[in-house]
């Protein structure tokens, strides 16, 4: 058997939350040379790289496969937000099982929770594939917005208000298990009391991060961090070491961030893409063609290889609506 001992150093895989505005973009262009995903576009005013706006769950998981393959020289990714992308994964589910929405009835029938446990599958497949970088020396930064809910106790205690994830309830609790770090930032007002009147009023205030939980939020931090720290990156910094790559960087890595970056994704469900192939002949559609209806629709850029594209994507979204999708081809031919 092999054994180890003592601290291994590794990437980081850090959650931080807070209610808008409270600037968790620039925080997160603090980390140690950031890469963006910027689902919510929220980074057009912060002079950060960023890849591709993922426009499609199918898209998103494509974009974090390619880093894994190459980093592009890049030590953090940084997902902002998590609750967008959330909004990508579950349109696909709902696509894919032609449900209006989770817990909306399946085939006729009650969901029973069905839809809500096939959503946090897909997002544990999710939060895998962002654990697979770490394993390559990229720290993994998720920013989420924040939403408060009323924690109701017993009667003769009350209720009071919590700050959590703004993510479904499953999905909230597997991204609190995965991150080895959750932060929660908020803003804090200061209070003064005239020394004559007695009387109290809110003064100035400042933004601050919290690391350890309580009883109004969920936060925690593997490194014994102050309870209480600005809301500033230089605060935690030593948190985040340089780790040594695993895999040996190509030709990427010093190339410029475009989509061409997905070209190297992994080749993804063969049988759904030979499926693909044989419908497409049949009814005399070109790769170009059907490349640019998917990027027309904002699913994938135009030039995304075919054999590249999700198996989920083609078997749950493609091929389903192939007819409409023919139609909307030849449509526009005949235009």
């Amino acid at each position: 058997m092999d054994i180890t001992s003592g601290k291994i150093v590794k990437a980081k895989k850090c959650v931080v939350y807070g209610p808008e505005g409270i600037g968790k973009s620039t925080f997160g262009s603090k980390f140690p040379k950031p890469l963006f995903i910027d689902v919510e576009g929220s980074t057009a005013e912060l002079d950060v790289d960023r890849l591709p706006r993922a426009t499609s769950w199918g898209m998103l998981m494509g974009l974090i496969a390619a880093l894994r393959k190459d980093r592009l020289g890049y030590k953090t990714l940084v997902l902002d937000t998590g609750d967008w992308a959330e909004r990508l994964g579950i349109e696909e589910i709902c696509a894919k099982y032609q449900i209006a929405s989770l817990g909306s009835s399946m085939n006729g029938e009650k969901d029973y929770g069905k839809s809500y446990n096939l959503w946090a599958d897909e997002w544990g497949r999710f939060l895998n594939a962002l654990t697979d970088l770490t394993e390559v020396g990229m720290h993994v930064l998720i920013l989420c917005h924040a939403r408060i809910r009323t924690q109701q106790l017993p009667e003769e205690f009350g209720a009071f208000d919590h700050w959590e994830l703004k993510l479904e309830k499953k999905t909230s609790a597997l991204n609190k298990e995965w991150a080895d770090m959750l932060l929660f930032a908020n803003y804090k007002t200061l209070v003064i009391e005239d020394s004559k009147t007695k009387t109290k009023k809110a003064q100035g205030g400042s933004r601050v991060m919290y690391t350890s939980h309580h009883p109004c939020w969920d936060a925690k931090n593997r490194h014994g961090l102050a309870e209480e720290l600005p809301f500033d990156f230089a605060a935690i910094s030593h948190c985040f070491p340089t780790v040594t790559p695993t895999t040996s960087s190509s030709t990427l890595a010093t190339a410029p961030i475009t989509t061409a970056a997905l070209k190297d994704a992994p080749v993804n469900g063969k049988p759904a893409l030979k499926k693909l192939q044989d419908i497409m002949a049949q009814d005399k559609i070109g790769v170009r063609e059907l490349q640019k209806y998917i990027a027309g629709k904002g699913w994938f850029p135009e030039d995304t290889p075919l054999e590249n594209l999700p198996e989920k994507f083609i078997e749950g979204g493609v091929i389903p609506n192939w007819q409409k999708v023919v139609q909307t081809i030849k449509g526009a031919q005949a235009a």
